[in-house]
């Protein structure tokens, strides 16, 4: 018997045991239009009776569905989260998280455990589709890791209970994947689970020292590529470094797994947690198929509502008659790029993600920040404060950029006044460009 779940359950008072008798359910009821469907109706009456947060956005209970205004994380932003809780809870009842700020807005957000647990339930689900046991197998997790003491142990206790080994990916020179090949071939991993760039970065480590992943661990039956936007000419690479089947997730933090590939590499898009639209940039629908604005509503949190969301991604959706679900046909958004240092170290782009939520936790004034990187030591760091920052402020900058990177780095703090958008609205993190 795998203790596993109870423990979670235990632990976080998180009712594990219901999410997956409903998930079941709920996995059962086809989606074969895209009206907003019942239950979407329920969450939208819940929070407009408890939520004066998102009463407040309304003038009068919305009787189409385009009534509801679309809200960014911005609007989420102006309101603490105590003034956008429902009535109904407490922060203590809640499972209280912050996203990674990839899109340059870090939010702090919440959900209530059952519906946290039925995220847990629905990637059970998802995983068992590639015989994988989500509280059983190992998985190598090539990700981030808060280097804050306190962060980092809780962390390392969530990887211990959850049975993941964590490979850093702010250090990816050939010599540290080196070490992580020789942790593979130790340890009997069933799965890769990782931002798309770091596992790249692995794979062409791999393939130059002409190795095969599969070889060296023979436990491996997959890789999962998450996170960063994973190219459709880079999936060859992974398998051919890997020597598994590559899984693709997209998923957005504050709600759920968006898309997750199934066994024969269908995107079927999740529509048994959230309901998804494709929006123009005036908020109005479009058709099947043509790429736009994804904005996501979750049926089951009514701890915190995430109502008509634009989550910054541009994607396409589509109905496939012959599988009875919708797929998520294209996806925009969150490509990284790898920072190359003086020493030769070369890191994920993503690990400027984990300075700029170091340097917001130090300086809670910081309202955004993008990181351009010149040469192999010049930074320049641009960024927007609510407040002057003070000579010793400053020096944060350098302090972090030495502690996730490499010390000596030649780093430029900028204010600006408002730091430039992609096209789909999203902060670009991290640009070389050299």
């Amino acid at each position: 018997m795998n203790w596993r779940p109870a423990i979670i359950s235990r632990l976080g008072g998180y009712p594990l045991a219901d999410a997956m008798l409903l998930f079941e359910q709920l996995a059962e009821q086809a989606v074969v239009t895209d009206a907003p469907p019942t239950k979407v109706w329920d969450i939208v009456r819940w929070h407009w009776e408890h939520t004066p947060f998102f009463k407040n956005q309304l003038i009068d209970f919305p009787k189409k569905w385009d009534e509801i205004p679309i809200l960014t994380k911005k609007g989420y932003q102006a309101v603490s989260l105590e003034n956008r809780l429902c009535s109904a809870y407490k922060i203590n009842d809640c499972h209280i998280a912050k996203t990674a700020g990839s899109t340059g807005e870090p939010l702090i957000f919440a959900k209530d455990k059952m519906c946290h647990a039925l995220t847990w339930a629905a990637n059970a689900a998802r995983y068992q589709q590639h015989g994988l046991d989500l509280f059983a197998d190992w998985q190598a997790r090539f990700y981030g890791m808060p280097l804050d003491s306190k962060k980092f142990w809780i962390e390392t206790c969530k990887d211990r209970l959850a049975h993941r080994k964590r490979f850093s990916v702010m250090d990816l020179s050939e010599d540290t994947l080196e070490l992580y090949i020789q942790s593979f071939q130790k340890k009997p991993f069933a799965y890769v689970y990782g931002y798309a760039n770091s596992l790249l970065t692995f794979a062409h480590y791999l393939i130059k020292t002409q190795r095969v992943l599969k070889h060296l661990c023979p436990s491996i039956r997959c890789a999962i590529s998450t996170s960063e936007l994973l190219l459709p000419e880079d999936r060859p690479i992974l398998e051919q470094a890997f020597g598994v089947k590559i899984i693709v997730e997209y998923g957005v933090s504050e709600l759920d797994i968006v898309a997750f590939d199934d066994a024969q590499g269908n995107w079927i898009l999740n529509t048994e947690t959230i309901y998804v639209e494709v929006v123009d940039d005036h908020g109005k629908k479009v058709p099947e198929g043509v790429v736009g604005n994804l904005v996501i509503t979750s049926f089951y949190n009514k701890a915190h509502p995430f109502i008509r969301f634009a989550v910054g991604d541009r994607g396409a959706i589509r109905f496939d008659t012959s599988l009875g679900k919708y797929l998520l046909e294209q996806l925009e958004g969150r490509q990284n790029d790898q920072i190359r240092l003086p020493s030769g170290k070369i890191a994920a782009g993503y690990t400027c993600t984990y300075v700029a939520k170091a340097l917001c936790d130090k300086l809670p004034c910081l309202r955004e920040l993008a990181f351009h990187q010149y040469s192999p030591a010049l930074f320049e760091i641009i960024y927007v404060s609510d407040r002057p920052l003070l000579p010793n402020e400053i020096h944060y900058f350098s302090e972090t950029m030495a502690q996730y990177l490499e010390p000596g780095l030649d780093i430029k703090p900028i204010e600006v006044f408002d730091i430039p958008k992609t096209t789909s609205g999203k902060l670009k993190r991290f640009t070389a460009h050299f």
